[in-house]
């Protein structure tokens, strides 16, 4: 049978009433659609429900497949029934949830596995190892370091060397359930690897081992087809398991990695379980151009992919099996061509127009902010002993402010968000199955929990769930250490011990929240991802009846814990967390917005006050087309959006705007008895007699029934050009959150193009104003025009 109709894998082709089938098929962000009746009847009871997969077979090739969303029933006859189905494709499914995040500087391919994990597969998927600064792997044996060019999410991977043939081996500890989400044995695990020589490598090995020592491993060699990025796609089926292996108490993830004899690399990123109803992206791969900026602010991820493929002028589809095709415009070729004489379309219905009435050579883009190099600002001029608060000459990214007074570092938190005290900073607040003695045995004299700092600040206090087992009369003490650069404890203190009276504490886990005090000044003041440790122990002897006990559970956390002696010798704990959350203080809010600085504390007139920090500066640039402006003259063209945050992203947009207006525009359309065209694909018309011989794109095509068991297609056709003004259509929909005011101070970055392009900036110095001013209330209103102090008064 030419034609049939699967809902959820049963065939139900003889229940359909063919007359009625209409299919449209688009292009990238548009969803196919498909409309179908089906009747029930006699002892043909099946009733189609809103949910169920429909999959479309021509001559049993799989076209189309994705679920009812709609089925409205009618009566035909007193012992008919006829539901009238309406269906999408399987892109409706990847917009359960809003994408919002910005992307600067990232090969296209990595921010869409960043959509997928995040947004797209959400609900489908448990992430093993992402390979990034917050997990601890321990070499065993080989040399193990950072990938900060071959990664594929996040900011880097785990590059693993085998020297000579040696296997080099890594592991991590931390427990994981790799069955939520309902997965199970038909359901696959993933990992991308980046492999320097391919052929050279001898085996490449991943194991989990779970709480009682089972093991489930597989051997990726085969897998590895290419020098470059391989995208593992694996059927957990085919990993060799243990009998009793149990993929829900996972503890323990171990890679092995040997080459053939030679010293080769390979990096491994984004490891982690996938439903077998997920979506993939194995024809995604190629897509490896550098996005320079895109930000998204709670839009679908098909829009996102379609504004991320646009900027590069490529095209994109979700084909019928769910997986992500990503590739150049003219890259895929139809199965067939047009001609005069070649039988391939009904002739008279071909139609050609072609037009040049939206010409556009000359483009201004105005976007959002990008985060320039480091400057420095000297706020002493305005101190005057009564204002605590201050004017900023720009908005900072808050990851690189240092601000000092006198000298000494001020932790800087964000106005509106944090407050000077009491800040959440990194929480693991899982408790009740694992305890950590403190001080009954020589070998628990001391227990250590190292914390990867998630933000900078200044830590001022520590949470822990404690209680004390009898009746212990010395002190419970805490005491914060750096980490030796092998995350175990170094032997400096960066604060002084804080205690707790055994007398105060209960013999029930209760909360207990523990100032810690710098040994030195910003002692405690860490930067994103610093690493340091907690120590605790007892101020009196140790005791087996009567000692502290720190509450905790399974490794849910990347830093490791420990246990010691008093020497201290360290012994890890591969499976264990302490309960514990840490407190940050800040000296000073920042308030982007308003260009505002508050500190918690007044200077003194002549203290010396600077801050120092890279600053969001506007994006604004020109690009033109001389050619096109040689033939048809200039036409100007404004594009704002706020989410360009980088000059090169600004010329690329700016380039694809150049690429779909600059030129003539061409469309068509024609009907087809003949099967086999797709969406995307170029095809060719060559006609003698309208004197054409010109590519085109497929870009919609129509279905519906013509004879017994036969469909005729109706295709449309644009050139490149056309596709781009019909997307610039399309977006204007969407720009209400991306338009920002261009200010008069705004420096324009131009860019002109011929057959090479050249480029040259303008740019406005803008100088303070230093005439005298006065205030009407002595200057003591904050945020007032106030004297500045010194020899000539400006505004503060």
């Amino acid at each position: 049978m030419a034609l049939q109709i699967l809902i959820n894998g049963i065939d139900r082709t003889s229940l359909v009433l063919w007359d009625s089938l209409q299919w449209h098929s688009n292009m990238n962000n548009e969803v196919d659609t498909m409309s179908i009746s089906i009747q029930k009847f006699g002892t043909r009871t099946f009733r189609p429900e809103n949910g169920d997969i429909l999959e479309f077979y021509d001559s049993s090739v799989l076209v189309f497949s994705g679920p009812i969303l709609k089925a409205d029933e009618s009566i035909e006859s007193v012992d008919r029934l006829v539901y009238h189905v309406m269906v999408k494709d399987n892109s409706h499914e990847m917009n359960r949830y809003l994408v919002r995040e910005t992307y600067n500087e990232k090969p296209l391919i990595n921010v869409i596995c960043d959509i997928f994990n995040k947004y797209v597969n959400k609900k489908k998927r448990v992430e093993i190892a992402d390979f990034e600064p917050t997990e601890i792997w321990t070499a065993v044996s080989g040399l193990v370091a950072v990938d900060t060019e071959n990664y594929i999410t996040g900011n880097q991977g785990l590059r693993i060397t085998s020297e000579g043939g040696s296997t080099a081996t890594v592991e991590r500890y931390i427990f994981l359930d790799l069955t939520q989400n309902n997965l199970g044995a038909t359901d696959y695990l993933d990992i991308d690897v980046w492999a320097e020589e391919y052929s050279e490598i001898g085996y490449l090995e991943l194991v989990l081992t779970d709480s009682g020592g089972g093991e489930a491993r597989i051997d990726l060699t085969s897998l590895i087809v290419k020098n470059g990025h391989n995208y593992i796609h694996t059927l957990r089926s085919a990993w060799s398991e243990d009998f009793d292996f149990h993929w829900y108490e996972v503890v323990k993830q171990t890679i092995n990695f040997a080459s053939t004899g030679d010293d080769i690399y390979v990096t491994l990123d984004n490891w982690q379980m996938i439903s077998a109803d997920a979506y993939t992206r194995i024809n995604a791969n190629n897509a490896t151009q550098i996005v320079k900026n895109a930000k998204f602010n709670f839009e679908e991820p098909t829009v996102c992919i379609n504004e991320l493929v646009e900027k590069f002028a490529w095209k994109w589809y979700v084909d019928p099996n769910k997986d992500l095709h990503i590739f150049d415009i003219y890259d895929e070729v139809a199965a067939y061509n047009l001609s005069d004489t070649n039988g391939n379309y009904i002739y008279r219905s071909l139609k050609i127009s072609n037009n040049v009435d939206q010409l556009r050579n000359s483009i201004y883009v105005r976007g959002g902010e990008y985060l320039d190099d480091a400057v420095t600002e000297d706020l002493r001029h305005q101190i005057d002993g009564n204002n605590a608060i201050f004017k900023v000459g720009y908005k900072y990214d808050l990851d690189t402010v240092t601000l000092t007074l006198n000298g000494d570092e001020v932790a800087v938190g964000a106005d509106n968000i944090d407050k000077y005290n009491d800040n959440q900073g990194v929480l693991q607040r899982f408790f009740g199955t694992l305890t950590f003695p403190v001080g009954n045995i020589s070998g628990s004299t001391k227990q250590s929990q190292q914390i990867i700092a998630a933000r900078k600040g200044r830590r001022t206090k520590i949470k822990l769930r404690l209680y004390k087992v009898g009746n212990p009369v010395d002190n419970f003490q805490l005491q914060v250490f750096s980490d030796d650069g092998n995350n175990q404890p170094s032997g400096s203190s960066l604060s002084t011990i804080a205690m707790i009276s055994g007398a105060s504490l209960s013999t029930s886990s209760t909360e207990k929240v523990i100032t810690i005090t710098e040994s030195v000044a910003d002692s405690l003041l860490f930067d994103k991802n610093e690493k340091y440790h907690i120590i605790a122990n007892r101020s009196g002897a140790n005791n087996a009846s009567n000692y502290y006990v720190i509450d905790g559970y399974e490794k849910v956390y990347d830093g490791i814990s420990y246990s010691g002696t008093s020497a201290p010798a360290w012994t890890a704990f591969t499976n264990q967390s302490w309960y514990f959350s840490e407190v940050l203080g800040f000296e000073a809010l920042l308030d982007n917005e308003n260009r505002r600085l508050t500190l918690q504390s007044t200077p003194l007139v002549g203290d010396i006050l600077s801050l120092e920090g890279q600053p969001f500066k506007p994006v604004f640039v020109q690009v033109k087309e001389n050619a096109s402006i040689a033939e048809f003259g200039e036409w100007e063209f404004r594009v704002v959006d706020k989410t360009i945050i980088t000059k090169e992203a600004a010329r690329q947009r700016a380039r694809q705007e150049i690429l779909s207006w600059a030129g003539e525009i061409s469309e068509g359309m024609f009907r087809t008895y003949v099967p086999g065209l797709r969406v995307g694909a170029t095809i060719n018309v060559q006609s003698t007699i309208r004197g054409i011989n010109q590519d085109f794109l497929i870009n919609k095509i129509s279905a519906r029934p013509h004879g017994s068991n036969n469909l005729e297609y109706t295709v449309s056709l644009v050139t490149k050009k056309t596709l781009g003004i019909l997307y610039w259509l399309q977006k204007q929909l969407l720009l209400e959150g991306k338009n920002v005011e261009i200010d008069d101070n705004d420096e324009l970055d131009k860019l002109e193009s011929f057959s090479e392009e050249f480029s040259f900036s303008d740019s406005v110095t803008v100088t303070l104003y230093t005439g005298k001013v006065w205030s009407n209330d002595a200057g003591t209103t904050p945020n007032k025009l106030i004297w500045s102090g010194g020899a000539t008064h400006i505004w503060v």
